[in-house]
């Protein structure tokens, strides 16, 4: 029996940012996680900017965010270290990984 840990699975993140940053940040920012994609040995399948949005409720006080999806496939034992970046950049309000494959 293989372990599910060492097979590459298909992933997608969608993040709000902060909405009050530029489209240059927002480009900045989707750098920055799929560079940690990369450094995770995990691979960038599509990059999409939604743009900015309005949220169902308010997040830290904001009524907007700018949405960003990125698909990818990496390592299950990576997704933590990836969760924990996202999450430590303060323009990133909201995140979401799933497993879609």
């Amino acid at each position: 029996m293989v372990s599910t840990n060492t097979q590459i699975r298909k992933y997608e993140i969608v993040f709000i940012s902060n909405p009050e940053i530029t489209d240059q940040e927002i480009e900045e920012l989707v750098k920055i996680v799929s560079e940690e994609i990369n450094d995770l040995s995990g691979t960038i399948i599509k990059t999409d900017i939604w743009g900015l949005k309005k949220l169902s409720y308010p997040i830290k006080k904001f009524r907007e965010g700018n949405y960003v999806l990125i698909e990818f496939d990496i390592l299950p034992s990576s997704i933590s270290q990836l969760n924990k970046t996202v999450e430590s950049n303060e323009t990133i309000i909201r995140s979401l990984i799933t497993k879609i494959s």
